[in-house]
């Protein structure tokens, strides 16, 4: 037996250490070797190193660090890497190792408050009234959760700079990083996401008070990255579209599908479409779907690329019948019309 309690408490010494204890053995000081054997080979053997102990206010004495202990250093809750009934004898190290890779949560928790501010607009100058308090906060997951999306904002610009770290690379996959806000974004409540969205729109004069502005951010919430590329991606829901623009941008595609298939028949085909579409009494997209297809069921992969062009300026976006929904019947079939003349002037040119 043991002439003092070490972790194991009062155990049988073992006659050996476990594996999971021995990593780093041959880079380890003798001192630190002692100090293990008389421990029992309790954890790991590199916390054994004096630079990794506590040490007593006058430095007469020291002792291992407990897990319990490095969790509250860096900010986690007592007990955050303790897997109870899971537990196995090298636990003790594991849950060091953990925490030792892990990033301070308060750290982290001001570094967001901080992004949060500059995405609201207040500013750096209100960031050291957060750094003073001593709040419960940001020790929350849920608070943040509240901020993350907001930070989001910045990421997109921050991804050159962070492309030059080639050894940060090698251990933190960026697109990895880019996929969980994109799981993110599309897991989010649809109200939330109007909230953090208003102000970027605001100042791009569009009204987010609306409920056609709750539809467009629950349709493209699934398509974007980044809160960043809402505004990118929905712009055409709020402005008028120029013809000669959506031409230069997707030239290739519009001589191809619009320019070389195009007819006087099919013209005419097109007009008398838009006819129907004007007797629609339901817009919703579901009737929508239901109504069209059938009409254009032969025709169908040429229509429905004129159609995107037209409504969109787009190639590829949310479904077609779900962005007429948005828009409503009147601005669909303004813009439906005008591409057909544009069309039409165009390929008499």
């Amino acid at each position: 037996r043991l002439p003092f309690p070490c972790i194991c408490g009062w155990n049988q010494k073992p006659r050996s250490p476990k594996e999971s204890t021995t990593v780093g053995f041959d880079k380890t000081s003798n001192e630190a070797k002692q100090r293990w054997k008389e421990d029992g080979w309790a954890t790991g053997l590199i916390i054994y190193e004096e630079r990794n102990m506590a040490h007593s206010l006058d430095g007469s004495s020291m002792r291992v660090v407990s897990p319990t202990e490095c969790e509250r250093f860096l900010g986690f809750e007592p007990g955050w890497t303790n897997p109870g009934e899971k537990s196995s004898p090298g636990i003790g190290y594991q849950r060091r190792n953990a925490i030792g890779n892990a990033f301070a949560v308060p750290v982290v928790s001001r570094l967001l408050m901080a992004l949060s501010l500059i995405v609201r607009g207040e500013g750096l100058s209100a960031f050291p009234s957060w750094a003073d308090q001593d709040l419960a906060a940001p020790y929350r997951h849920d608070f943040l959760d509240d901020i993350f999306a907001e930070a989001s904002f910045l990421a997109k610009g921050y991804e050159d700079l962070v492309s030059e770290f080639d050894s940060f690379l090698a251990r933190f996959n960026f697109e990895k990083a880019k996929w969980f806000n994109k799981q993110y974004i599309a897991a989010a409540d649809t109200n939330h996401l109007v909230s953090l969205l208003q102000a970027s729109f605001e100042q791009n004069n569009i009204d987010s008070d609306t409920a056609s502005f709750r539809k467009v951010v629950d349709l493209l919430k699934v398509r974007v990255t980044y809160l960043s590329d809402f505004l990118a991606q929905a712009t055409y829901f709020f402005n008028d579209l120029t013809y000669e623009q959506v031409v230069k941008k997707h030239h290739k595609n519009f001589e191809k599908k619009i320019v070389n298939k195009w007819t006087q028949a099919l013209y005419e085909q097109y007009l008398h479409l838009i006819e129907n579409i004007e007797q629609f009494s339901d817009f919703t997209s579901h009737q929508l779907e239901q109504s069209i297809e059938p009409m254009i069921a032969e025709q169908k992969g040429q229509i429905l690329p004129f159609f995107r062009l037209a409504l969109s300026g787009e190639m590829g976006g949310p479904s077609i019948y779900d962005i007429m929904e948005v828009l409503g019947a009147d601005e669909t079939l303004k813009r439906l019309k005008e591409f057909v003349t544009f069309c039409k002037n165009y390929c008499s040119e």
